[in-house]
């Protein structure tokens, strides 16, 4: 691989990605050699440097072998699910599914299957689905698109999630997730697509719903020994629900780390102690596995 250009953000000797990951440099320079995990760059001298996210590609690395899977396997995993996308290069226009989504033709689930045959699901999600999924809101809202349209989109959509999650073999790591929409909040797609990314890396994950009193939530948390709770909120009509539930998570004994996401929380104001989630479910979920792996609540790992 060639140097980027310039202006990119600043790539990484191996020292510093072994900092960044936990990982011995010697392991690194083994994975490297063996199984192309991590993938350096070369300088103009012929010097390896990492791009900054080869540093999620290694943390993967090491929770997959750290579950058990042997290295080679571990690659491969990686390699599947933290490629390098590239939207440009989509094998399909994004408007004809978002056109058939609308419709309710399910040739658009036919389309999506296709999608997955060829990239890996995480690309089809952040590339194709989640901007349709946004611009279908945008256009609901601004009355282009009718209450029924939206439904037919969601709904869709949803099914096609499902299948996915099906698929998803037993969580590899001891590292449990609870994600949940507060009271107010009725929109839960994009927590069901983070969900799949989130699964796709081993994480067992809690799914609470919707719509949800925080007491509620705090509660299964904490009996589920949470490593991190991730809240979504979309618009304002959950706000109250979302600082209700923050307020009832920070009460507990020991503290569970929170995270927020979704339109509207990532655009608010947080304390330090509650952590804001990137737009990118890929870069979410990235900092919500260090986030939660870096807690003291575990659950066993199932084996398959």
């Amino acid at each position: 691989m060639s140097e980027p250009d310039a202006g990119t953000e600043p790539l990484l000797r191996i020292g510093q990605l072994s900092e960044q990951t936990g990982v011995e440099v010697s392991t690194l320079r083994t994975w490297e050699a063996r199984y192309g995990v991590p993938s350096p760059l070369r300088t103009g001298g012929g010097q390896r440097r990492y791009e900054p996210g080869e540093i999620n590609r290694v943390r993967a690395m090491r929770r997959f072998s750290e579950a058990g899977y042997q290295a080679s396997e571990a690659a491969r995993l990686v390699k599947a699910t933290w490629p390098a996308a590239d939207a440009s290069s989509l094998p399909v226009d994004r408007n004809d599914i978002a056109s058939l989504l609308t419709e309710g033709d399910l040739d658009a689930l036919r389309m999506m299957d296709d999608l997955v045959a060829k990239l890996p699901v995480e690309d089809v999600i952040d590339d194709v689905i989640a901007p349709i999924m946004r611009e279908v809101g945008e256009r609901w809202a601004k009355g282009a698109l009718s209450v029924a349209e939206e439904h037919a989109a969601s709904a869709l959509v949803g099914s096609w999630l499902g299948a996915q999650v099906r698929g998803v073999p037993p969580p590899l790591s001891r590292t449990l997730i609870v994600t949940a929409a507060p009271q107010g909040e009725r929109h839960e797609l994009g927590l069901a697509m983070f969900g799949l990314f989130l699964r796709r890396q081993g994480v067992h994950v809690v799914h609470l719903g919707s719509d949800l009193p925080g007491q509620d939530i705090a509660l299964i948390a904490e009996r589920k020994k949470a490593g991190a709770v991730c809240l979504s909120g979309t618009t304002d009509l959950g706000a109250r629900g979302m600082r209700d539930t923050i307020e009832r998570l920070r009460a507990l004994e020991p503290r569970i780390p929170i995270a927020v996401a979704g339109e509207w929380a990532i655009n608010q104001s947080w304390s330090e102690d509650v952590a804001v989630l990137s737009s990118s479910f890929r870069e979410a979920g990235a900092t919500l596995i260090d986030l939660a792996t870096r807690h003291t609540y575990t659950v066993p790992a199932r084996s398959g």
